[in-house]
């Protein structure tokens, strides 16, 4: 674990961050294979269609809680390391980078584990190829996790829309009402990330006299000062948010018997403290099946699924 979580953190983060240690040491490469659409839409029989679809979404929920888990641990890393340094700007940055992250991984995990739970009878019958009476589909989780993987800046006829990356707001805005002061942490920081006042004032004196300003390259105890308070608030406020939900994937992945998607080291991680675990957990052992939607909804779930794949557009013509 890095040193000093405490301090930087706060107390209450050094259990999270350990795990987060202990879940890097132990990772493992993992592949799993996407099929391509065409290959997919090939398929004739709806077990066939129903088990491929399901693994690909354990595979996309693997390899989001993992990467989640290791991209969080590294910007814990790098804030650490910055801040035994004395480096101002890159321990802003760090956990600039660390908010960002951490908003993008609750937006995108925050239900996953309890929607895996809720459908576990489907899924053991699909991955079993015993699926056969119905297309079962998940887009609203099957988007996030897709989001998450591939979200970028996209030019006109670069993707689908899918693909197209949400603005700082709308990442920020999912954990408002748990951490409402999470905007202005995060105006914070992008004021000291970006060339503004308080990257130049990094490198001078208090201005005790008004008439006076000073160049001083050892200045920016007082910016460390502020920026270990601001990091406390992340640690205490948003990252119980973001961490648990990636173990709790990662578990409930476990219980269904693909290695591609089986991690040892979350059979280890006890969660029985954990009211929100003790409820997944229950509801992946209760034998009742889901409710599953009509046909009217079904045909506007794939409507809507397909849709999210169109293109994000023709390019603009040119003004003559």
């Amino acid at each position: 674990m890095p040193p000093g979580s405490g301090i930087l953190f706060g107390n209450t983060s050094t259990f999270l961050i350990s795990l987060l240690d202990s879940f890097a040491r132990s990772s493992t490469t993992k592949s799993y294979r996407i099929a391509p659409i065409s290959e997919f839409d090939a398929l004739t029989h709806v077990a066939e269609r129903n088990r491929i679809y399901w693994q690909e979404m354990l595979y996309r929920a693997h390899f989001a809680g993992s990467t989640a888990l290791l991209r969080l641990y590294e910007w814990v890393v790098g804030a650490q390391r910055a801040y035994a340094d004395s480096n101002v700007l890159v321990l802003a940055a760090a956990l600039r980078g660390f908010v960002e992250a951490g908003t993008d991984t609750f937006d995108a995990l925050s239900d996953a584990a309890s929607t895996f739970a809720d459908c576990h009878s489907i899924i053991r019958s699909a991955i079993a190829g015993k699926l056969d009476d119905v297309t079962a589909l998940l887009p609203e989780l099957e988007n996030s996790l897709i989001h998450f993987a591939y979200a970028r800046k996209l030019t006109p006829d670069a993707g689908p829309r899918l693909h197209q990356a949400k603005t700082a707001r709308d990442y920020l805005s999912v954990v408002t009402e748990s951490f409402p002061e999470v905007v202005d942490v995060y105006g914070l920081l992008c004021e000291y990330s970006h060339p503004a006042e308080r990257t130049v004032f990094r490198f001078a004196a208090r201005m005790n006299d008004p008439t006076m300003l000073t160049f001083d390259p050892h200045a920016g105890a007082e910016q460390i000062h502020e920026l270990q308070r601001v990091s406390v608030t992340i640690g205490e406020r948003l990252m119980p948010l973001c961490v648990p939900p990636c173990f709790m994937v990662l578990k409930v992945l476990n219980a269904f018997g693909l290695d591609e998607v089986y991690t040892p080291w979350a059979d280890g991680l006890a969660l029985d403290f954990s009211e929100i675990w003790r409820g997944i957990d229950r509801r992946l052992h209760d034998p009742s099946p889901p409710r599953t939607a009509t046909d009217i909804e079904r045909g506007k779930i794939v409507s809507d699924l397909l849709s999210a794949y169109e293109p994000l557009g023709a390019v603009k013509r040119k003004k003559d």
